[in-house]
């Protein structure tokens, strides 16, 4: 979450609602119990979004590689 520039959500959050969260495994959440995919990263987002009775969203998502 902290790797959102934040003029960016700024400008995001004056048109829209704007949920920011970690990907599993990553930040302040934990490992979980199944691997690490795009596919299980796509249903952690569906099920959060299901979780806050959220039935439709513009989704943007945001990868860094450190090296």
């Amino acid at each position: 979450m902290d790797a959102w520039e934040p003029s960016l959500l700024k400008e995001l959050s004056s048109n829209h609602t704007v949920i920011i969260f970690d990907n599993r495994g990553v930040g302040n959440t934990t490992i979980g119990t199944k691997p690490f995919s795009i596919r299980q990263f796509a249903k952690d987002t569906v099920g959060l979004l299901d979780a806050l009775k959220i039935q439709n969203a513009d989704v943007l998502g945001f990868s860094r590689l450190l090296l």
